[in-house]
């Protein structure tokens, strides 16, 4: 176990998370949206 591979790693999972929180946020903004449309729309 060397010490200079970890902070890759834990970098590489930051990103991920990060990534896939910013992906879900994103889709959830866009999900919203095309929400508030639709009923826009519908009046």
């Amino acid at each position: 176990m060397s010490r200079s591979g970890q902070p890759p790693d834990l970098k590489k999972y930051m990103d991920k998370k990060l990534q896939s929180k910013l992906s879900s946020m994103l889709f959830h903004f866009f999900f919203f949206n095309l929400i508030l449309l639709l009923l826009f729309f519908w009046q």
